[in-house]
């Protein structure tokens, strides 16, 4: 690549106060182009495939950035512009620095115009780096949300519960309701999967105070792992020491039926394998731990509340204990698929679940996972079976009061250390 040439000094006569530190995985997600500057010109490159955050010394002048979502700016030899695409207007740096009547204001010099449109695209490169576009949330940001939703309701709730598909309607049972829509909650995804209703309902359930989140976030939806986990954090900001987490899975396991319920004693998180983990990035210590375990990531004594449960209520017999395959989706598994992922060891294999538990066991919150079991997984290849959606919703709804049940029954025997009674 042939050498840059060196922004005009005149241009550029002043220096930002100190470094600026790029989070340059934003710039890498958003597939943007860096040029830096500096005094003896240019002090940067094109960078689109590195990780990390930089600091740039010496203290680069000005910073140009291609391929936001909203705005484009190009920095090429000292001549920055911006362009918003839904107005299609443009503001030249070039033109900022022009001290004429349509640019300055009364008593203002040259040097005043100048330091304005280098604080003007300052501030926009720094919008560019900030958390939320880098692809993560800030801890402030969490924060934010728990805070609005504590003020907003003075429901205080000790469980979580997490509705797979089909069974948005445990929520219903909840008394003394406060409910928000996921569209007016701060920084909140929105659900777009059919049988997700996109609503969080505070409310107690047989005594125990509860939040339910009706409709999940899933990989598929085009949703990075950091986005599909946020309500889990803010689950605990807000005093959540439990989560159950449910699902409607299809079963490999041959001896499991539609209809049976599988409490998950432990799980495979295959795109974990490929590198997708909520976790991935830099650690926010004030949720957890870099490195935290998971092989106790389904709570011993809860999976033996929910077994307990089951008995007293007479349907033991439909109710296992078994391992869930998390994969990304959307498409159902084929059949050397769910033949290589029984032979494995897993019982039940789903597309969502594994990474909220993930993030749950790195915030020290407690998990219960429970499976219904809504298809079987088609593994003969003379089969005329075929998986669907509808199928699986249909047989959530048709399975649903076992699990109202289970849950009513188990709920008020939670306490804070989880004994079994």
């Amino acid at each position: 690549m042939p050498p840059r040439p060196s922004p005009p000094a005149q241009l550029f006569p002043h220096r930002l106060p100190r470094p600026l530190l790029l989070p340059v995985t934003a710039l890498k997600h958003l597939r943007e182009q860096v040029f830096l500057a500096g005094d003896e010109g240019w002090t940067g490159e094109e960078r689109t495939d590195i990780g990390g955050d930089a600091s740039v010394s010496p203290t680069p002048t000005y910073i140009g950035c291609r391929g936001w979502p909203r705005h484009r700016v190009r920095c090429i030899a000292g001549d920055a512009d911006t362009t918003d695409p839904s107005s299609g207007t443009s503001t030249s740096l070039r033109d900022w620095s022009s001290p004429s009547s349509e640019n300055t204001s009364d008593g203002e010099t040259e040097a005043d115009v100048e330091t304005r449109g280098l604080a003007f695209f300052a501030e926009m490169a720094t919008q560019a780096a900030s958390p939320s576009k880098e692809g993560r949330y800030s801890y402030e940001e969490y924060k934010e949300t728990a805070d609005w939703l504590l003020a907003n309701t003075e429901h205080r709730p000790m469980v979580a519960i997490v509705c797979g598909s089909g069974l948005g309607n445990l929520a219903d049972l909840l008394k003394e309701q406060v409910a928000f829509k996921y569209e007016d909650i701060p920084n909140f995804p929105k659900s777009t999967v059919p049988g997700h209703a996109g609503r969080l309902v505070f409310g107690n359930l047989n005594g125990k105070p509860c939040v339910c989140m009706q409709g999940r976030f899933h990989m598929y939806e085009g949703y990075p792992l950091w986005k599909v986990t946020f309500p889990i954090r803010v689950f605990h900001l807000i005093g959540v020491q439990t989560v159950i987490v449910t699902n409607a899975a299809g079963g490999l396991n041959e001896d499991y039926r539609v209809g049976h319920i599988m409490v998950i004693k432990d799980h495979i998180n295959f795109p974990g394998f490929a590198g997708q983990n909520p976790l991935m990035g830099p650690n926010e210590d004030r949720f957890g731990p870099r490195f935290p375990p998971m092989s106790d990531a389904y709570d011993r004594d809860l999976r033996k509340l929910a077994l307990s449960a089951s008995r007293d209520l007479g349907f033991a017999a439909e109710l296992h204990e078994g391992v869930y395959c998390g994969l990304g989706g959307p498409s159902f598994e084929t059949i050397a698929e769910c033949r290589f992922l029984n032979r494995l060891g897993a019982d039940a294999v789903g597309m969502s679940t594994v990474h909220e538990v993930v993030v749950a066991r790195h915030c020290g919150l407690r998990v219960l996972g429970i499976s219904l079991i809504t298809n079987q997984a088609v593994m003969d290849y003379n089969s005329e079976a075929r998986a669907n959606h509808e199928e699986v919703l249909k047989a959530g709804r048709e399975s649903e009061k076992m699990m109202e049940k289970l849950l009513t029954t188990l709920l008020p025997r939670i306490e804070t250390n989880n004994n079994v009674n």
